[in-house]
């Protein structure tokens, strides 16, 4: 499932806890995911593994702008380039 690549991937490249759209209410730092849309694949006869679905992620860091900035610039520095490739073991 593309949630479970998502999350091993934020947790690889970040080193917080990574959930799906909501910190638990014991966790005061962490990373937050949530699908914003998935639309239908139009593939004719041909089925695909290849996910079109868009996700938001929310970082979560109290009182640190600088530490926030880095995380962002690197997962944006990692995924921005994907076209037909991987999140974690996944194809995208």
């Amino acid at each position: 499932m593309i949630e479970q690549a998502i999350k091993t991937e934020l947790e690889a490249l970040t080193g917080l806890p990574v959930y799906p759209l909501l910190l638990p209410a014991d966790v005061v730092e962490g990373i937050t995911y949530q699908c914003v849309s998935d639309p239908p694949l139009e593939t004719g006869l041909v089925r695909t593994s290849v996910v079109r679905a868009r996700f938001q992620i929310r970082i979560i860091i109290l009182n640190d702008y600088t530490r926030l900035k880095t995380l962002d610039r690197q997962i944006w520095g990692k995924w921005q380039t994907i076209r037909h490739g991987f999140i974690a073991d996944f194809p995208v």
